[in-house]
């Protein structure tokens, strides 16, 4: 196994092509939703997948920012056909098993854990478990 980061560099219709995704998402609207899907693969995870070795098939991002708001999961990575068919879109999801954590430093030491042998292996130092309440308002 290995750790490679990619960087990208956001254009400036970037934002307001995560809301037009996420709205198309919310409204099923086709169109608009294979569209941003298709640019906004290109823009965030085709260059990472380019570098891949072919038999990769998890995917561990770290997401901050706008990026927090992509389902990456429903991204495609090959246009979509006219006629509306959801079923046979090349989703991210088709080929990737995708994983989000909040920090190298915490996957660092997700890792750490698991070499370890999980939940039968030593428990990293100060570790900890939240939970918070959610309440209707």
């Amino acid at each position: 196994g290995g750790l490679r980061v990619h960087t990208m560099a956001k254009d400036g219709d970037f934002d307001g092509r995560v809301l037009a995704l996420r709205r198309a998402i919310r409204t099923r609207n086709y169109g608009p939703f294979a569209r941003n899907a298709m640019r906004l693969y290109i823009n965030t995870l085709r260059p990472a997948v380019d570098a891949m070795d072919p038999g990769i098939t998890d995917l561990v991002l770290i997401v901050d920012g706008v990026l927090a708001f992509i389902p990456f999961e429903a991204l495609i990575s090959r246009p979509a056909p006219n006629e509306e068919n959801y079923t046979d879109l090349e989703y991210v999801l088709k080929r990737f098993n995708v994983r989000y954590t909040y920090s190298a430093t915490l996957l660092h030491q997700q890792h750490q854990y698991w070499r370890a042998g999980g939940q039968g292996g030593e428990r990293p130092a100060n570790s900890f478990l939240a939970f918070a309440p959610v309440f209707g308002g």
